[in-house]
């Protein structure tokens, strides 16, 4: 146990000569609450999502498609024109939330999810679970879809 505590109070005291304590100690106290988050530090990339959400697939004619919103399958797809493809979509939710600490500094905490309910839950977390926050405000939401798979119903 003394050894354990002595390689962090080494490793910390080489950061804080690194780059100061103000850097380090949100990740620390963080690593300790819960190890396996990831620090809502402001101006990094958030972890992205792992795998997919829920995958909705659409069909459309290969040319131009006149019916809204496409077709739900290829078999219907085919019924109506010769040649379809069908792409297949995964949608995931960004947020963003200012977080104030106590000093009146300002972040932008990210948090991410398959629809808004659960994006904004895990940005407002992310903001609540850092040290020292005054207050957390949502500043906006925005969907993005990847494709997943695409092809030809031919």
């Amino acid at each position: 146990m003394k050894l354990i505590f002595a390689l962090i109070l080494s490793v910390v005291s080489l950061q804080v000569q690194a780059g100061g304590l103000k850097h380090i100690l949100p990740g620390i106290i963080g690593g300790i609450l819960d190890p396996n988050r990831p620090a809502p530090y402001p101006d990094q990339p958030y972890p992205p999502a792992p795998g997919y959400g829920p995958v909705t697939c659409m069909s459309q004619d290969y040319n131009w498609e006149q019916h809204p919103g496409g077709h739900y399958s290829c078999g219907e797809c085919l019924s109506y024109h010769y040649n379809c493809v069908e792409t297949c979509r995964s949608y995931e939710v960004d947020c963003q939330v200012e977080r104030r600490d106590f000093f009146g500094r300002t972040f932008i905490v990210y948090g991410r999810g398959y629809d808004q309910y659960q994006a904004q839950d895990d940005a407002i977390r992310n903001c609540q679970s850092a040290p020292l926050t005054a207050s957390c405000r949502v500043m906006g939401c925005y969907q993005q879809s990847n494709i997943v798979s695409q092809r030809s119903c031919r």
